[in-house]
């Protein structure tokens, strides 16, 4: 075989093999469907469970700045908006009772994203675009429900029954602002107990729906949501 076509057999090899790098190179960085999914999913589970250490390992800083997500992992909005309708001053409530509200409270934020859908993924190399159509309970209004009203009649009355010379001493040794205070400290962790347990069986809130879109990027092997929106 002439020197020459020792080159072009040699030249040919040469650009089969950069060809397949380059092919491997791709198919390496490219991101798939099931890629999407399992990060969305991953994503959606952690708004909805309220973990915050699952939410900062999938998105990116930038993405973190977005403050749309904090609800699902701050329920002072949702405490404050309950409690501020029943004029109630948190701050002026013991560390039991707070302690009491903020469980319960936790407990409502981990059930507000009901349910969601995947509804449209747009991929372009290692680029995806995944619009995702979710429903939230709203339950801030959640004192005025009828229902949680009725419950919350009875469980008073049964209260004040139990209580009444206790309170009524309070109220004529100590005055009418201490035995509120009394009343408020015992009587809340009952009613917490009762709005728990309506917002899990889930008759209570206002089902709202929105749109998340989600910006997620393949760097180093590793999907990572760098950018989103939230309507």
């Amino acid at each position: 075989m002439t020197r020459t076509k020792y080159r072009i057999i040699n030249l040919i090899s040469l650009i089969l093999i950069s060809t397949l790098l380059i092919n491997a190179c791709s198919s390496f960085s490219k991101m798939s469907e099931e890629e999407v999914k399992v990060t969305t999913d991953s994503f959606m589970e952690s708004l909805k469970k309220g973990d915050k250490d699952l939410f900062i390992s999938l998105t990116s800083e930038e993405f973190r700045n977005n403050e749309d997500y904090e609800m699902f992992f701050d329920g002072v909005s949702l405490r404050d908006a309950l409690l501020g309708s029943s004029e109630i001053d948190y701050d002026s409530l013991s560390k039991e009772t707070q302690t009491k509200i903020d469980a319960s409270v936790a407990k409502m934020v981990n059930c507000m994203l009901s349910d969601y859908e995947i509804t449209e993924v747009k991929i372009q190399g290692n680029t995806a675009i995944c619009t995702i159509k979710i429903n939230l309970k709203d339950y801030s209004n959640a004192f005025s429900s009828t229902v949680l009203q009725a419950e919350m009649q009875v469980a008073q009355a049964d209260y004040v029954a139990d209580n009444y010379t206790r309170l009524q001493n309070s109220y004529l040794t100590l005055g009418e602002d201490a035995t509120l205070k009394i009343m408020y400290n015992e009587f809340l962790p009952i009613f917490m107990d009762l709005l728990v347990e309506e917002v899990e069986s889930g008759t209570l809130g206002i089902t709202t729906q929105h749109t998340i879109q989600l910006k997620i990027e393949k760097k180093d092997n590793a999907c990572i949501i760098t950018q989103g929106s939230f309507d």
